[in-house]
């Protein structure tokens, strides 16, 4: 395998990477929103 190859599999790595945790972000904020919301109901 070329290192041009090898980088571009470590950057696609690393995009996945960021995505997933931006969606985790994304996600624990939305439940910490309805948290908040049933709070403020309740």
């Amino acid at each position: 395998m070329s290192p041009f190859k090898r980088d571009l599999y470590i950057g696609n790595d690393l995009q996945v990477f960021s995505v997933m945790i931006h969606h985790i972000i994304s996600l624990s904020i939305k439940i910490d929103m309805n948290f908040v919301k049933k709070g403020i109901i309740l």
